[in-house]
Parts: C-alpha cells; sequence; structure tokens
C-alpha cells in the first residue's frame, strides 16, 4: 500500500479543521480526521464515539 501525501497545506485545512472541532467538540487532532474523510469523500474507521457521532452528523460513511 503507497503512502500519499496529502498537499492541501495549513491554510486551508487547518480553518475546516477548526471549524470541525469547535463545531462537534472535537480535538483538533481527531477534527483533522474528520476533515480530511470529508474532503476526500472517504470512510472513516473510528471506536471514539464522540467522533463517530461527528462523523454521521456530517455525512461521513463509518467503517464496521
Amino acid at each position: 500500500m503507497a503512502v500519499e501525501l496529502d498537499m492541501l497545506g495549513l491554510k486551508g485545512a487547518f480553518t475546516a479543521t477548526a471549524r470541525l472541532a469547535y463545531q462537534h467538540g472535537l480535538t483538533l487532532y481527531d477534527a483533522a480526521y474528520l476533515e480530511l474523510a470529508l474532503r476526500r469523500r472517504l470512510p472513516l474507521a473510528s471506536l471514539d464515539k464522540q467522533l463517530c457521532a461527528a462523523a454521521t452528523a456530517e455525512g461521513v460513511p463509518l467503517l464496521p
């Protein structure tokens, strides 16, 4: 499996990440995963209940 770099940069990604963190009461660390899943239209895998609830609210599919 190849590693792929996400080149959006801090400016665009950080604003969206901070908004998600504030809106859903997430840490910036968790919100960064959610932001990436949203932007790349990918499902999210997590056991964190708050992150899963935020993903569901944002329309991000969850992996079992």
